[in-house]
């Protein structure tokens, strides 16, 4: 799913990723901002590491065994991402055990 457009210079509102993997959920007990990563591919011109700030790790919610709200983290991007241009974002996460990546969508950045 894209995000909706933003404009060159942009750092707010903060993104909410939402961190859905391929069955059940993810399990993020004992991680903080700093075991988050954005990787933002620049469709055009190729991939970078995000430089903005992470917060707001929270845990999947899950009731009678069903997922009703998926995990999630906050992204607050740095003006220096926010240049005009289309990208896709993942977010990688560090676990003690290794690393899994998520999609998180198209991200595009227009002028007003």
């Amino acid at each position: 799913m894209g995000i909706n457009t933003w404009y060159m210079g942009d750092t707010v509102p903060l993104l909410t990723i939402q961190l859905v993997p391929d069955s059940g959920f993810i399990d993020l007990t004992g991680l903080a901002p700093a075991n988050f990563t954005l990787l933002i591919r620049n469709l055009n011109v190729g991939e970078t590491s995000g430089v903005g700030t992470f917060s707001s790790v929270t845990q999947a919610t899950v009731t009678n065994g069903v997922v009703t709200a998926p995990a999630s983290v906050k992204y607050q991007f740095a003006v220096s991402e926010a240049v005009v241009g289309l990208y896709h974002l993942y977010v990688r996460i560090q676990f003690a055990s290794g690393q899994q990546t998520f999609d998180a969508g198209l991200w595009q950045v227009g002028t007003a």
